[in-house]
């Protein structure tokens, strides 16, 4: 199941982006996935995965509770992290987009 949600369309919490180990509890989590980002050394810190984005709202929210109130939720497709401009371009091959695009008032 994890192979097939990576290749498509799918949704992960960022909770840091910081260039050292994160300390905090909820990355202990069987979900819990860091990437380093080769240009700037930054390791960032994710937190679920989800294949709608309703889905990654509710665990937004709880993260929120626990006190990370910076922690915002990522879109990736085929595991590659998606910016601004992409889930603009890919939201008619991917319709669950739309959401996250009203979510954060991407224009």
């Amino acid at each position: 199941k994890y192979q097939a949600m990576v290749r498509g369309l799918h949704y992960r919490i960022q909770i840091a982006s910081i260039k050292q180990m994160y300390k905090g509890k909820i990355i202990n989590r069987n979900d819990a996935f860091v990437d380093k980002e080769k240009q700037t050394g930054l390791y960032r810190y994710y937190v679920g995965l989800f294949d709608e984005f309703t889905d990654a709202t509710k665990l937004l929210t709880e993260v929120h509770e626990l006190g990370i109130k910076d922690a915002f939720i990522v879109p990736f497709v085929k595991s590659a992290r998606l910016e601004k401009g992409a889930v603009l371009d890919l939201k008619d091959i991917f319709p669950d987009l739309v959401q996250y695009i009203k979510f954060y008032k991407i224009k």
